[in-house]
């Protein structure tokens, strides 16, 4: 039960959560897991015979009060009221996949987004650009990366929505055309933007798109103009 309550929270914690556009991307998203011991404890309750008994709703509130107990409280209240609130959010994720998708972390990042609930009040455009090729197993599409791509997520999966010409997704054009696109398909209260790939602080700017070699990256100037416009 404490996973489902997680699954529906986290659109709704992903949209009350960011108050601006965020670049993400390039950490390590490697981890390690211990091996199981089959002669452990797993087997034992694989042999105990004891079936798992339905969760009464007073358990599941203490579970979910648990989850979020590690949420500060003033976030904690924000989220609860948002929840029994009639706002609605227009999630827009950039995906500049660049070198990072050759291991295949951009693509994990819709895999990741799978393993949430959709919610009505939440609405999830992803634009896919700057990979030579994209880890598509288990996406239930398959991403072109000759082409700029345009995606919805709902509680049918991904579709594919919109596509563009090959384009830099490090061009500010390119961001702001999807910004737009966003805004005339999706008429909601809020708005938020998440950027995708490298970044290189102040100085350096930020998305690498793997398809124009020796191009420039985004600088936060043309970051500033990308949004105004």
């Amino acid at each position: 039960m404490l996973h489902m309550i997680k699954k529906q929270l986290l659109p709704l914690f992903l949209a009350l959560s960011m108050t601006g556009a965020c670049l993400a991307g390039c950490g390590n998203s490697s981890s390690e897991q211990a091996p199981s011991d089959p002669s452990g404890a797993e087997a034992e309750t694989e042999n105990s015979g004891e079936t798992e008994t339905e969760e009464t709703p007073e358990e599941a509130e203490e579970a979910e009060e648990d989850y979020l107990s590690d949420i500060p409280e003033e976030e904690r209240a924000r989220l609860k009221n948002a929840a029994a609130s009639d706002e609605t959010w227009t999630v827009m994720l950039y995906l500049a996949g660049s070198d990072l998708e050759e291991d295949g972390r951009a693509s994990d990042n819709l895999r990741e987004i799978m393993a949430a609930e959709p919610t009505p009040s939440v609405n999830v455009f992803i634009q896919t650009g700057g990979a030579a090729e994209w880890k598509c197993d288990g996406l239930g599409v398959e991403i072109d990366p000759t082409v700029i791509q345009r995606y919805t997520y709902d509680e049918n999966g991904f579709t594919l929505v919109d596509e563009q010409e090959q384009a830099n997704m490090a061009d500010p054009g390119t961001l702001t055309s999807f910004i737009q696109f966003c805004r005339e398909n999706s008429d909601t209260d809020h708005y938020i933007l998440t950027l995708w790939d490298h970044g290189g602080g102040t100085a350096g700017g930020l998305i690498m798109d793997e398809n124009y070699p020796g191009s420039e990256t985004m600088s936060l100037p043309e970051l500033g103009t990308a949004l105004a416009d």
